[in-house]
This record gives structure tokens, C-alpha cells and sequence, in this order.
């Protein structure tokens, strides 16, 4: 049997399986549990701390062939797949308002930028000078 050729039965199989198929059983699930939330929840996931930046997600195309500009007959798309660029999330040690140390994810275009007042290691709180 040849491996490229479709199935001619796949609907027919599909179709059979519905039968078993319990009434009680809903085919959606509409509650969620308490953990779950609508909003995306910030624990863990790759989200700026300071300006919120998060991945992006576009596409990645292949090529093939010299374009027409360059004396070519032109390119042709060969593939299209999905990717992401995150964003570049450092960890580091900060000072707050309050003078306590927190760690946080900031992306190195605000660290560059200087926003942050860093804590030197071994610090766990700042005492106010009066």
C-alpha cells in the first residue's frame, strides 16, 4: 500500500467514534479553576517589570532565488513558520523607594538607560540617613 496515498475512510472512522460519545459529557469545558485567570497572570512569564515589554510573535519566512532588483527572476517563498522574539530580561537586585532590596526582570534597555539604583551584594536593606 502506498503510505502517500489518503485515507478514503478517515471520515468514516471519525463518524464512528461519535457514537460512543456519552450525552452526560460535555464536549466544551466552561469552568476553570481557581488558579486560572482570564488576564494573563505575570508569575514567572518573560514581562518587563519597569516597562512591561513582552514577546512578540510574527513569522519567519524562507526564500529562495535572486530577486528581480539584482538581475534575477525572482523569489519564491519556500516556507512559513511562527516565532517569537522575547524581550532581553535580566534579574537584578534593586533599591525601592522604601530602601528595601527586591529582585526583579528588567529588560537591558532600562538597565543600560540607568533607571534603577542597584544593590551591592550582601545588601538586604538601606538604612535612611536623618
Amino acid at each position: 500500500m502506498n503510505r502517500l496515498k489518503p485515507s478514503l475512510n478517515r471520515g468514516r472512522e471519525y463518524a464512528s467514534l461519535s457514537r460512543f460519545r456519552s450525552e452526560s459529557i460535555p464536549e466544551r469545558v466552561t469552568w476553570f479553576p481557581d488558579t486560572v485567570t482570564d488576564d494573563r497572570s505575570d508569575d514567572m512569564s518573560r514581562v518587563c517589570d519597569y516597562s512591561g515589554k513582552r514577546p512578540q510573535t510574527g513569522m519567519r519566512v524562507v526564500r529562495r532565488g535572486k530577486a528581480k532588483r539584482s538581475g534575477g527572476i525572482g523569489q519564491n517563498v519556500t516556507g512559513i513558520t511562527k516565532r517569537r522574539w522575547k524581550p532581553n530580561l535580566q534579574k537584578i537586585r534593586v533599591i525601592d523607594e522604601n530602601g528595601s532590596v527586591k529582585t526583579i526582570r528588567v529588560c537591558a534597555r532600562y538597565i543600560k538607560a540607568g533607571k534603577f539604583v542597584k544593590a551591592t551584594k550582601g545588601l538586604t536593606k538601606v538604612k535612611k540617613s536623618a
